[in-house]
């Protein structure tokens, strides 16, 4: 099984910073981290803003605007 690393073509410590940016949310099943389809998204999201020039922080303001307003994918 592919793992999410894998699939988004990225590293752990990548991964890992955004996490702790709030720009992806995993849920949790017995201390592990689940990543799903809108987690790729949000990934691929993230990657698409930073081409346009975007800073991690920009990008960290546009996805709680889009998370309190309850815009885009649930």
């Amino acid at each position: 099984m592919e793992s999410f690393i894998e699939k988004v073509q990225t590293t752990k410590d990548t991964v890992r910073h955004y996490e702790e940016l709030n720009l992806l949310e995993p849920s949790w099943s017995n201390k592990r981290r689940i990543y799903g389809e809108k987690d790729i998204g949000d990934f691929e999201a993230i990657k698409e803003m930073q081409a346009l020039d975007l800073s991690l922080r920009e990008i960290q303001m546009m996805f709680e605007v889009k998370r309190s307003n309850g815009c885009g994918s649930p």
